[in-house]
């Protein structure tokens, strides 16, 4: 059995909110791959281990390590509200997330009219919480939206 990675983002996840621009210091842990040497031969163990970063770490070397994020720092990324629409026709919208039976939801809903309209591209429904933050915030950064 396989079992889904709920607490922090997977190594897949974290390249792709690097290769779409988050800002790697809104991490707060590290997947490391362990480089080194023996007999005078250079290894790299990439079976990566998670660790927690201390504040004002920086131990981000590109080549080693891997951002990682957990659901709190995703969390933290997205703004409670947004601004979206045409210069006609703009309106804020507010931030909701919850659970729902098994699954979790989240979405920008219209602070200014009746409940219920939400923004399709910007509605999601997940297994866990953190899939719905981070499918937010690649859907934000594409609409151009953080």
């Amino acid at each position: 059995m396989i079992l889904e990675m709920k607490y922090y983002t997977t190594i897949e996840q974290s390249k792709k909110l690097v290769e779409l621009g988050i800002n790697v210091n809104t991490a707060d842990m590290i997947n490391m791959c362990y480089s080194y040497t023996f007999d005078g031969k250079e290894y790299t163990n990439c079976k990566y281990k998670l660790r927690l970063l201390e504040e004002n770490e920086e131990p981000f070397m590109p080549e080693l390590n891997i951002p990682c994020w957990s659901t709190e720092a995703l969390l933290d990324i997205l703004d409670e509200t947004i601004v979206f629409g045409t210069e006609e026709d703009c309106h804020e919208y507010t931030l909701h997330f919850g659970k729902d039976g098994t699954s979790y939801y989240m979405y920008y809903e219209d602070t200014e009219f009746v409940a219920n309209n939400i923004v399709d591209e910007l509605d999601f429904s997940c297994s866990t919480l953190l899939n719905c933050a981070f499918e937010m915030i690649v859907k934000l950064k594409e609409m151009k939206l953080i």
